[in-house]
């Protein structure tokens, strides 16, 4: 039997160190709030974050280890990585690094001009496992359409995540995964969940973010610099 679960592949909290604010508590509680079965927790360059959601969600509620990974040439997510992976490697070294840990890698809101997309995504298309289509704060419907075309002309899955950095943004944006978990142990759950997102069967869904989000990050990030 084949089941529908909903998860939020893009999340940060107070852990990313210059961006973040939302504690990893108000993450997991707005997840179960807005009916999410699980999120990636993938703040910037650590996976502290992780390991602290992990001993929350204690009622079936899924956490994909995960780290959004700074490099010269943009940002790219492994997901099912739990080790750290050391940022500002080129990006073919990042993402050999999340493959040794047996790990997904996807470029996030590549083609968005606000932020830092991994530049020519076609060089490491064939090494990418997953590509984001829907990233609920690309403000333009362009950027996320562009990212679609992109992953159809790639044959690339194509994922989708909140990019949630404050509680109301969780869950504006997510994965439909299509995969069987009930009455499976937790331990057999992330690697089920894993095999489907690398074998495509997932959709993305969402709504588009305003630049009031892009606003509030910019005041945390002046506020966590004059710390």
């Amino acid at each position: 039997m084949v089941a529908l679960i909903r998860l939020d592949l893009q999340t940060h909290t107070r852990y990313s160190p210059s961006c973040g604010w939302m504690p990893v508590e108000t993450l997991v509680a707005m997840a179960r709030r807005r009916g999410l079965d699980g999120v990636a927790v993938t703040d910037h360059n650590t996976v502290a974050g992780v390991h602290e959601a992990l001993g929350l969600a204690d009622d079936g509620m899924l956490i994909v280890p995960a780290e959004e990974v700074d490099t010269p040439a943009g940002q790219i997510i492994g997901l099912f990585v739990e080790e750290e992976i050391r940022p500002w490697q080129p990006p073919e070294a990042v993402i050999d690094a999340i493959h040794d840990q047996g790990g997904l890698a996807f470029a996030p809101h590549p083609f968005d001009r606000l932020r830092q997309g991994l530049e020519n995504p076609a060089a490491y298309a064939d090494a990418l496992d997953a590509f984001e289509v829907f990233n609920a704060r690309c403000v333009r419907p362009s950027y996320n359409d562009r990212a679609r075309s992109f992953a159809r002309e790639w044959g690339l899955p194509g994922v989708g995540g909140s990019d949630a950095h404050f509680a109301r943004e969780v869950g504006n944006a997510y994965t439909v995964v299509d995969v069987d978990i009930d009455d499976v142990p937790v331990a057999e759950r992330l690697p089920r969940v894993k095999t489907a997102i690398r074998d495509g069967r997932v959709r993305a869904v969402g709504t588009r973010g305003s630049l009031v989000n892009h606003a509030g990050t910019k005041v945390v990030k002046l506020a966590r610099s004059l710390r």
